[in-house]
């Protein structure tokens, strides 16, 4: 595929910081794409950069030059630890909405073949829905994780658009679609009707209360499973919100918004991290946070692809300490599986046509330990038990 037809080439702009010479910045070490065809039969890509400017089916207009905006404060940033083979591809074309949506799902198809990871800068977040269409083209099932204040499920309407995009992803990726996961979102902005669709098609929710501070790393375990991310910038405390003049009172930290997007960066499993909801207008204080805020989130997700481990499913379970709990109540051994070496855990949970092996936190042990069955394993035996009532559990 000539995917140059698609592409718009970045500008070579980028603050100065200071002490940082050139030569040590990021943008020093990245490939830009020239706009040429020759530029990817040469290219050498381990993560590519790719901007969407697009935020015409969403309330956050600004979306234009947010691309750029994030870029001018990344690139004159450090260069990241590792030797990882970082390209900018530029932003996708597109002169109507759909040019644009099947543009960004052709350019990110042909870059996960080639095995190239994507870190896309949005745009809105209806764009997760063409960014993730290429895991339809592999055989088994994949993860999403979506970080999120609002659920954006619409489920009286048949409407597309960002705020409401979720079903409709549902509906197109079929059976390669395991599971949604939801985090960050806020109870207060949930309708009953939301969260039943969720409940019924068993997709984990986590609140906002159960990812801060020390429980951040729960983000970690999502993520280890998940093939595409998608982060809206609603999610993170102070930062705009989708109606205008607000401004979130609460959500992530700065400091955890960065944290989230380094466990995604050391996902092996991760093909498409994207950062939607950005803006590069003013706040209501005269000042705008999203581009040296977004840029930092994407400097450390760089720095964590270097960290990958390649961990399982990459390598065998044989590799890793087996500890076995038994359940007399039910007679049923729970097998979990530690890596000594990270400290990651798995488990062995109920699926009906294989063994299935998923990620976990330390804590799904110790509860395991202390004869109580983790979420975890109860979402998957529901999944395969749909007449069982949880509530009866």
């Amino acid at each position: 595929m000539e995917l140059f037809h698609y592409l718009q080439p970045p500008k070579k702009n980028w603050i100065a910081y200071p002490g940082i010479p050139n030569q040590q910045s990021l943008g020093g070490e990245v490939d830009f794409f020239d706009g040429t065809e020759g530029w990817f039969q040469r290219a050498k890509i381990d993560v590519a950069i790719l901007g969407v400017p697009e935020g015409r089916n969403s309330d956050f207009k600004d979306s234009e030059n947010v691309p750029s905006e994030v870029r001018r404060w990344l690139y004159g940033m450090r260069n990241v630890s590792s030797d990882v083979r970082i390209a900018d591809l530029g932003d996708v074309l597109g002169n109507t909405l759909n040019d644009r949506y099947q543009a960004l799902g052709d350019v990110v198809s042909a870059l996960v073949r080639e095995n190239i990871q994507v870190l896309l800068i949005g745009g809105s977040q209806d764009l997760s829905l063409p960014a993730s269409r290429f895991v339809s083209n592999y055989p088994g099932k994949y993860n999403i994780a979506v970080f999120d204040t609002f659920l954006d499920v619409d489920v009286l309407s048949q409407d597309f658009s960002a705020s409401s995009f979720i079903p409709k992803l549902v509906e197109d990726l079929g059976e390669s679609l395991e599971e949604i996961s939801f985090l960050g979102n806020q109870l207060y902005y949930c309708s009953k009707e939301q969260e039943e669709y969720l409940r019924n098609h068993y997709f984990p929710v986590y609140r906002l209360r159960q990812l801060r501070g020390e429980k951040i790393d729960q983000c970690e375990v999502v993520l280890r499973d998940s093939t595409v991310m998608s982060f809206d910038m609603t999610s993170v405390k102070g930062e705009p919100g989708p109606v205008e003049g607000m401004l979130m009172p609460n959500g992530f930290s700065h400091e955890e918004a960065c944290r989230i997007f380094w466990y995604a960066g050391a996902s092996d499993n991760l093909k498409l991290a994207a950062l939607f909801n950005l803006t590069s207008l003013a706040r209501g204080d005269g000042n705008s946070h999203s581009g040296p805020l977004g840029a930092q989130m994407l400097w450390h997700f760089l720095e964590g692809y270097g960290a990958r481990w390649r961990d399982f499913p990459f390598r065998p379970l044989e590799d890793y300490e087996l500890k076995v709990v038994y359940f007399e109540e039910f007679d049923e051994n729970l097998s979990f599986y530690y890596n000594s070496e990270n400290e990651r855990w798995w488990i062995k949970v109920p699926d009906s046509s294989c063994e299935k092996i998923v990620a976990c936190h330390s804590d799904d042990y110790r509860l395991a330990l202390e004869k109580e069955l983790p979420e975890v394993w109860w979402r998957y035996f529901l999944k395969t038990n749909e007449s069982v009532d949880l509530n009866k559990r």
